[in-house]
């Protein structure tokens, strides 16, 4: 896992929609998703636009916080294990409807940036099977593990479901 970025480079942006849900989810959870939210400075506002955009660090500082929150170093992963798939809209539609889960994966990767940019993903064969690789954005911190963690789990969980 290596960290892309350049000093001064304005961060990118992710869906605040994603944002939204990881909050709801980290409520369901047991979290005050209020008192998160205030944290991270966000408006309730910021929130309700399902088109709206935020900066990519924002969800990094939300997965450090319900880790801060609980001490339970798996609970960021429990709790965005609770965010619905319909919280990608139509990128979810397209990799469920995909013909192979390698066509699902390869679309969700293709169209990723949409929903979360900065962050990379890649799928690669190899003579036994195939590669994954996540390349978060930015200098190191706790939140890219996590990251990397929940795309593991989707790859475990959520490949088999398509």
């Amino acid at each position: 896992m290596t960290s892309r970025a350049n000093a001064g480079d304005a961060p990118p942006t992710l869906w605040a929609r994603v944002v939204r849900e990881t909050l709801a989810a980290a409520g369901r959870s047991g979290l005050d998703a209020s008192a998160l939210r205030s944290r991270l400075g966000l408006a309730q506002a910021e929130l309700a636009d399902p088109d709206a955009r935020l900066p990519l660090p924002c969800m990094y500082a939300l997965l450090e916080l319900c880790l801060e929150h609980t001490g339970d170093e798996l609970a960021p992963l429990r709790i965005l294990s609770n965010v619905s798939p319909d919280a990608f809209d139509a990128l979810g539609l397209l990799a469920a409807t995909s013909a192979t889960v390698g066509e699902a994966l390869q679309a969700m990767w293709r169209y990723a940036r949409v929903f979360i940019e900065g962050e990379r993903y890649t799928v690669e064969p190899t003579s036994v099977g195939v590669s994954y690789g996540y390349f978060p954005w930015g200098p190191a911190r706790p939140a890219h593990a996590l990251m990397a963690e929940l795309f593991a789990r989707d790859l475990v969980v959520n490949v088999p479901l398509l």
